[in-house]
């Protein structure tokens, strides 16, 4: 598979994840939203080919070297694709989060952020990322907190999916609704409109970009047109849309806004007692149920940089290690 739009440097390849027809190969050095903020592309099995359906890019880019996709999960239509951007964690250089993305059926949109909590500049979290379930290991291989790109790695857990919160429920199919909105400022707001007809069929369109809801309203004159991606909190706003069912007609219309919020909650934050500096602990990782590989590239008991894994299990309250592993013919 190739990307449709290659360019030098893009690194297109550098995070792969495929589940069922559907695969998500990441392009982290790639420059269409600002220089080196990165792309993900979304790519689908038609029997005999993969084709290339979209391409997705940080919707509010950070500036550069953002690097969205220097790594990837994916469950169904639900994407997490890291991103050393620091936009959600301003205090924090080069410490990384994870972006939710959600795909409509037609598009992708980003319905969510992780941000760990705290941070330190260069922790380098975006590099490795292994979710099972509602729980999932973010490796940090540059986390200085025992000794210099020693390495450590972060164990969370879900509390649920994105929340939706109701507008209304129920309305005509006349395609507008006046909404005021609310008076808590986010950077990272969705809309999603759904319609369901007299069958019971059902489908849903979720903004494609997030948008800004900034408190207290400032007292400013307007003397040019702006466009609507900054809505003042507690405004009144026109929500516009399109729906039609060839079948029984549109019977109703939900809509709802979100956040981006979720449930989190960190179990866990590992590392070996035994790390070095630049062990490079948590810049691969992998979990299996109670189970988890973690490599560090920079581990020196075999020779210079060859490099180990450790292989480790979590009994419930914390992770201990069973065995590390050496490459038989490891060298320097």
């Amino acid at each position: 598979m190739t990307q449709s739009d290659p360019e030098e440097g893009d690194s297109f390849g550098l995070s792969v994840v495929m589940e069922g027809n559907r695969a998500i190969i990441s392009a982290p050095h790639e420059d269409s939203a600002g220089n080196n903020n990165g792309a993900f592309y979304h790519f689908e099995w038609n029997g005999s080919s993969w084709l290339e359906t979209s391409k997705i890019i940080d919707p509010t880019p950070p500036g550069n070297n953002g690097n969205l996709g220097l790594a990837a999960e994916l469950e169904g239509d639900i994407a997490y694709i890291t991103t050393r951007s620091n936009k959600y964690n301003p205090a924090c250089y080069n410490t990384g989060n994870i972006y939710i993305f959600e795909y409509s059926g037609s598009a992708w949109s980003q319905t969510g952020v992780i941000v760990p909590d705290g941070c330190a500049n260069n922790m380098e979290q975006a590099y490795a990322l292994s979710k099972e379930g509602d729980e999932f290991i973010f490796g940090s291989g540059g986390d200085d907190s025992t000794l210099t790109d020693a390495g450590s790695f972060k164990y969370y857990k879900l509390g649920g999916n994105v929340a939706w919160t109701s507008i209304a429920s129920g309305e005509a199919n006349d395609g507008t609704y006046t909404w005021t909105t609310p008076t808590s400022g986010s950077a990272n707001y969705s809309l999603r409109v759904s319609a369901s007809d007299l069958a019971g069929n059902s489908a849903y369109d979720i903004s494609d970009n997030t948008f800004q809801i900034d408190v207290p309203v400032p007292e400013i004159e307007l003397t040019l047109p702006n466009s609507e991606t900054t809505w003042a909190a507690g405004e009144t706003k026109e929500i516009t849309w399109n729906a039609a069912d060839s079948v029984s007609g549109v019977a109703g219309i939900e809509i709802d806004y979100s956040t981006g919020t979720l449930v989190i909650e960190e179990l866990n934050k590992y590392h070996p007692n035994a790390l070095k500096a630049s062990d490079l602990f948590g810049y691969s990782v992998s979990i299996d149920g109670n189970y988890a590989l973690v490599g560090a590239s920079g581990d020196d008991d075999e020779f210079l940089d060859a490099g180990a894994v450790y292989y480790l299990k979590w009994d419930g309250t914390k992770w201990y290690e069973i065995d590390k592993l050496y490459a038989d013919d490891a060298e320097e």
